[in-house]
């Protein structure tokens, strides 16, 4: 099973739906929350299940995949720079970052 994993990963990312970082799910909870969205609205935009959306905002589903990225950035109407992270830590940080 790990191998499938790792295998349909690896053709994820030759066929170009993978992205080399992540989205921050704090950044998409605070855009989502600014723009008065539900978690329920905002994952009905993006073509995804509010829970699958919940698991990104929380940081426990490493969001990778540009389509959803790209989705995501188009309804909190923002650029999908500003919603990636490198940063493997950024779940942990307090909100100033420290």
């Amino acid at each position: 099973a790990r191998r499938e994993k790792a295998r349909r990963e690896k053709a994820r990312r030759e066929k170009g739906d993978v992205m080399k970082y992540r989205i921050s799910g704090r950044e998409v909870r605070r855009r989502r929350l600014n723009a008065g969205m539900l978690q329920r609205e905002l994952a009905a935009e993006c073509g995804i299940d509010d829970s699958h959306l919940s698991r990104i905002e929380r940081d426990t589903f490493p969001c990778r995949h540009l389509p959803i990225a790209m989705n995501l950035a188009v309804a909190l109407q923002c650029q999908i720079t500003d919603l990636v992270t490198t940063d493997e830590c950024a779940p942990y940080l307090d909100d100033d970052g420290a």
